[in-house]
């Protein structure tokens, strides 16, 4: 374990996967952008993707009017647009302290 990350390389290489997974489903579960309901769908699937992150993962999740942000294994990430944003920066971010580490 470096100093860069709070869990082992492969430690940090299963949750990465996981969080990918999670995001993959709910991308699937909102379904396409131009099928009838997806706005409400999508309130639905974002919500209960929080809701796993963290009751399962542990995450911190802050959802506001200016944006999101998760913070899981110490590492923080956020985005403007949506949790998903927030989600896939901080795959990037995961993946690069694995790098450095």
């Amino acid at each position: 374990m470096s100093r860069l990350l709070k869990l082992s390389i492969p430690e940090m290489k299963a949750l990465t996967a996981e969080v990918e997974r999670m995001l993959l489903a709910a991308r699937i579960a909102a379904g396409p952008i131009n099928a009838p309901g997806y706005q409400a769908r999508r309130h639905g699937v974002q919500q209960a993707l929080t809701d796993d992150l963290v009751t399962r993962l542990n995450a911190c999740v802050s959802s506001k009017f200016d944006g999101h942000k998760v913070t899981l294994a110490g590492i923080t990430s956020s985005s403007s647009g949506s949790i998903e944003g927030a989600l896939t920066n901080w795959l990037l971010n995961a993946r690069a302290r694995m790098i450095a580490a």
